[in-house]
Formats: structure tokens, sequence, C-alpha cells
């Protein structure tokens, strides 16, 4: 399972430059990134996609794998934050459709108690005194 830092180190490798945020577009970083650099006259479709598509495929061969389309319109990886969550493995049936077991959290209810008395015998009290200064 890739981490976030892992897939920006194969886009810095792919870009020539580490992107700043996750929300960075892969194509615009592409093209922010190419003057001057290896790529510069390389277009991002369809040149840059498949430069990436085999960097990644190389760097995380666990991981589903990705196409060119998968990087074009409509496809889902847009920025760097679509692409670390297109490489995650897909939560498996088992998983999701499983008993649950003893290591899921139960909440813990207690009553919540003041100096020993419970809130019912506190208000209890308020009332007593209040009917008592009413007569």
């Amino acid at each position: 399972m890739p981490t976030n830092k892992a897939a920006v180190d194969v886009v810095e490798q792919w870009s020539g430059s580490r992107p700043d945020k996750m929300s960075q577009s892969l194509e615009q970083w592409w093209d922010r990134t190419a003057p001057g650099s290896t790529h510069s006259a390389l277009l991002f479709d369809p040149n840059g996609i498949a430069d990436l598509v085999t960097r990644l495929s190389k760097a995380f061969p666990a991981s589903p794998p990705l196409e060119a389309s998968d990087f074009r319109s409509p496809g889902t990886v847009k920025t760097v934050q679509d692409l670390v969550d297109a490489l995650q493995p897909p939560i498996e049936d088992a998983a999701v459709s499983g008993p649950v077991s003893e290591d899921v959290a139960t909440p813990s209810y207690k009553p919540a108690t003041l100096s020993g008395r419970s809130n019912s015998g506190r208000n209890a009290s308020r009332r007593t005194k209040k009917e008592h200064n009413r007569r």
C-alpha cells in the first residue's frame, strides 16, 4: 500500500520537481515543470501519462494497475491525491461482509455523578427547595 510520500516521490521523479500540495493537478504540474526540464518538448497526453503509468507500475507492482484512460477525461485520476487513492488496494469483500470481532470499540456509558450524588438526586433536591419556597 503506497504512502503519500512514496507516491509523491514518483511524481517528483516523473516531473522533476516535488508538488507542494496533494491537490495539485497532475497535468498542470507537468506543464508547470516542463520549462527547462527533460520533458519540456513532451505533452502531458500522451507522453507524460505513458511515462507516469510506467513509473507507477514499476514502483508499486502490487497496486491496482492504472491505465492512460484513468488520467484523461472522464478518468478519476486528476490530482496527486487522486493518484494516491487509485494506488490503494481495494477493500476485500470478506473484510466488509465478515463478522464483527471483539476488536470493535464499544462505547462505554456511565451515568454522570456529582459529589457522589446522581443527577436525579440533585434535581429532586432542587425541586424540593423550590416547592418549599413557594409555600
